[in-house]
């Protein structure tokens, strides 16, 4: 919660310095484009007319601070609410718990998801030694159905398996030569 925590808070920080950086950049735009205006102005009007009407130059400016103030409103909103619902966990965990200090909940907390994650790898490896083992038995029981066949063929089978293999011996001795 903690980590949470502190990855929120510095997005937040990072939209607000993007708000913040874009608002100077049109500022400054605006004030570039004005005092070119300006400039052109003055050879073509007279300066009593340049600011004849105010209200006219700073209303999109007041609209463009209105939105960002929404935004940064939403923005500091969500902060609060993810701050103030990781305060009452906390509440929570003191007033079941009975500890008092958040250090020592986080420290308990980690200590226990390390102990967790021990204890997967420990069943995870579990796992894989029943599934060799599960392949053994497979591979022993095979070989006991086999020594089992054997052992109920007669001596006359026994001899005509014999004597097939080592028929295949020899042809593939021939055939490695």
């Amino acid at each position: 919660m903690k980590s949470k925590h502190e990855t929120d808070k510095i997005i937040f920080e990072e939209k607000i310095q993007n708000l913040q950086s874009k608002l100077r950049e049109r500022d400054d735009s605006e004030i570039d484009h004005k005092t070119k205006g300006v400039t052109e102005d003055k050879t073509t009007k007279d300066s009593g007319e340049q600011f004849s009407n105010p209200a006219a130059l700073l209303k999109p400016r007041l609209n463009r601070w209105k939105a960002n103030n929404l935004e940064k409103k939403a923005l500091m909103d969500l902060y609060t609410r993810n701050v103030s619902i990781i305060k009452d966990a906390f509440e929570t965990i003191k007033a079941e718990t009975g500890i008092s200090s958040n250090d020592e909940i986080v420290t308990t907390f980690i200590k226990a998801e390390e102990q967790n994650y021990s204890l997967y790898n420990y069943v995870n490896t579990l796992n894989s030694e029943i599934d060799m083992i599960d392949e053994t038995n497979k591979n022993i029981k095979a070989e006991i159905e086999r020594h089992e066949k054997l052992s109920k063929m007669s001596e006359t089978e026994k001899a005509l398996a014999r004597l097939n293999l080592k028929q295949e011996i020899e042809e593939m001795r021939a055939k490695n030569i």
